[in-house]
């Protein structure tokens, strides 16, 4: 699990007791699943997911991160491997 401490913004005394543990965590997002992004499509393709299911399954599986990955590689369409 990743865990990033409090900030200093952060007023403890303005969450319940219960809460107050997760109140000061907040969690990084995993790396990027090329096989999760590559699944989420085909569902698609083949009809078994709606669109904004599809996009939200994209999202959750690292899609904007291996985009702007690519772009600041300089990779573009047809260049091959980068």
């Amino acid at each position: 699990m990743f865990v990033k401490p409090c900030s200093s913004s952060t007023r403890i005394d303005d969450v319940p007791q219960r809460r107050r543990r997760l109140a000061c965590m907040s969690f990084e997002r995993p790396a990027p699943d090329l096989t999760k992004l590559l699944t989420a499509w085909e569902e698609f393709e083949r009809g078994e997911q709606q669109p904004g299911k599809v996009l939200a399954n994209l999202k959750t599986a690292g899609l904007p991160e291996v985009l702007n990955e690519l772009i600041e590689s300089g990779w573009t369409p047809g260049s091959g491997a980068g």
